[in-house]
């Protein structure tokens, strides 16, 4: 946290005009700041000015992105990899799930006269299409309510 001294802070445009708001602190928090002071090779007053506008800042009174949004920029950033991961394997999933299905009708139709294999055959087509509208649906969507309406048209032979 470098005080930068033309980094937007009213004091570096004119540091003479700056206000003096002097305040007390315990001997913890005194010894604290002159560490950071130390260890940073700045003067305590640049330190504290560097706390008092972090503070701000994360409390929402200046602008600046609190720490809330940079801890929730960091998480997600850190997870993207295995998020993307998981979106990949579940893909995988559901390919092989409805390959699974598919396969399942087909192995189901052997063996079926050729009227009934015809109808079938449009079910399992009316499915794939159910499928692929879902997969068209925005996320408020309820599910359920979606398949009723499926089976509806299917059953009715509404496309």
């Amino acid at each position: 946290m470098k005080w930068r001294w033309n980094g937007g802070d009213e004091l570096a445009k004119d540091r003479h005009q700056a206000k003096y708001i002097p305040f007390r602190c315990g001997d913890e928090m005194a010894q604290k700041i002159q560490h950071i002071a130390a260890v940073e090779n700045l003067p305590v007053s640049i330190v504290l000015r560097d706390l008092v506008r972090a503070g701000l800042e994360q409390k929402g009174y200046m602008e600046g992105e609190s720490l809330e949004a940079k801890i929730a920029n960091a998480v997600q950033t850190a997870l993207k990899p295995s998020v993307e991961r998981l979106a990949a394997i579940t893909a995988k999933g559901t390919q092989i799930s409805a390959a699974s299905f598919f396969m399942g009708v087909y192995a189901a139709g052997q063996g079926m006269s050729p009227r009934a294999i015809e109808d079938l055959d449009a079910v399992v087509a009316q499915s794939r299409q159910l499928g692929i509208r879902y997969l068209k649906l925005d996320r408020s969507s309820d599910f359920d309510d979606f398949l009723k309406q499926g089976a509806k048209k299917m059953r009715d032979g509404d496309d």
